[in-house]
């Protein structure tokens, strides 16, 4: 991926918002997969899961390249 030299201190705030929206997304779906009683929807929940898990990743990789980092909770 290219390096992001010029981000605006908007952009970066964005950003940081979106990694804790994917943090709480991935939280919630955990937690539904975890109390789903129907194999299909425990299924489901789990890849959400891990989707929100990949694009919180993607997201702490852009927010690295701009020289910030949040810790995961």
């Amino acid at each position: 991926m290219a390096p992001v030299t010029m981000a605006t201190e908007r952009e970066k705030l964005h950003l940081i918002d979106q990694v804790s929206a994917e943090q709480l997304k991935q939280k919630k779906y955990a937690l539904y997969a975890a109390e789903a009683e129907d194999e299909d929807l425990q299924a489901l929940f789990s890849r959400l899961a891990q989707s929100s898990g990949q694009h919180e990743e993607k997201l702490q990789e852009l927010l690295r390249e701009t020289g910030l980092a949040i810790q995961p909770h």
